[in-house]
């Protein structure tokens, strides 16, 4: 069952201390949350309207590493710092109120390698922003100038945010990004039924790099997906190298939240999970 309920505020926000900055007071006030539940499995989504206020990003640095503040400030763009700090700070934030909610549990990271907070060793999913809750894993896209975080109580999660453009020529870049498959498809579609695919393609592919903790860097061809006999789509393959020895893979959804279109990565055993159809949750 598939189904999604909408929320104002946070988990346990009536426990949490009176907000200590504008940044927090900001988030508790003004942080939009909507809540799904995929496949019997609640996610909660928070987003974030990025405001280009100085006063708002210096709060939001003060919180952050010497790492984080030394990679805000080699930004060349203004909006690129601000989104960068405020989506950071929030981060950390919301780290704070899922980690109070485990009794005992360590707060939030962002930059140290992921550690298995049971056994102590290096987590299978080592390249997104974790919970040191070890119950809860934690998903990012930017669309813009909103942000939104995914959160649920999983081993792993993905998300991702493309918001269509006239201004590129998609089908070059499927041709140069995508599988020789994936790029077939879109070029057997009417232009704009090939841009919607192209940009829906991207969407999933992101969303299951996040999921297996890989970044653009390992190239969108990675994950390849294909239709099946009833034209829909499903992931087709993951490098080997990356299949998790516990048995994880991805099993992926579409949405809408805040009025942004969304792929999700949830896990799922691989029986269900490979050559499963893309699922359609609706808000």
């Amino acid at each position: 069952m598939i189904f999604a309920t909408a929320h104002s505020g946070i988990p346990n926000s009536r426990t949490k201390p009176p907000p200590t900055n504008l940044a927090e007071a900001l988030f508790a006030d003004q942080l939009q949350r909507s809540t799904l539940t995929l496949d019997n499995q609640p996610v909660s989504f928070f987003g974030w309207p990025v405001r280009y206020e100085e006063e708002l990003t210096l709060c939001c640095l003060s919180v952050l590493s010497d790492g984080e503040r030394s990679r805000a400030a080699s930004l060349l763009l203004p909006e690129d710092r601000h989104r960068f700090a405020q989506r950071r700070a929030l981060h950390r934030w919301l780290g704070d109120i899922y980690a109070s909610e485990d009794v005992g549990k360590n707060h939030f990271f962002t930059e140290d390698v992921a550690v298995n907070p049971t056994t102590q060793q290096q987590s299978f999913f080592t390249d997104q922003p974790h919970l040191r809750s070890g119950h809860y894993a934690i998903s990012w896209t930017t669309t813009a100038n909103f942000c939104i975080a995914g959160v649920s109580r999983v081993a792993s999660i993905g998300i991702d945010a493309e918001v269509p453009s006239q201004a590129i020529d998609f089908q070059a870049i499927a041709h140069a990004e995508f599988t020789i498959i994936e790029s077939s498809l879109i070029d057997a579609k009417p232009r704009e039924e090939a841009r919607a695919l192209f940009f829906r393609l991207w969407r999933l592919k992101e969303a299951g790099l996040k999921f297996y903790g890989r970044g653009l860097r390992e190239g969108l061809a990675s994950l390849s997906f294909q239709e099946n006999e009833r034209e829909e789509l499903y992931l087709a393959h993951v490098p080997s190298a990356w299949e998790d020895p516990h048995q994880l893979y991805p099993r992926f959804f579409e949405t809408t939240v805040f009025g942004v279109n969304l792929a999700v990565a949830l896990p799922a055993a691989i029986a269900d999970g490979r050559h499963c159809p893309i699922a359609t949750a609706t808000p």
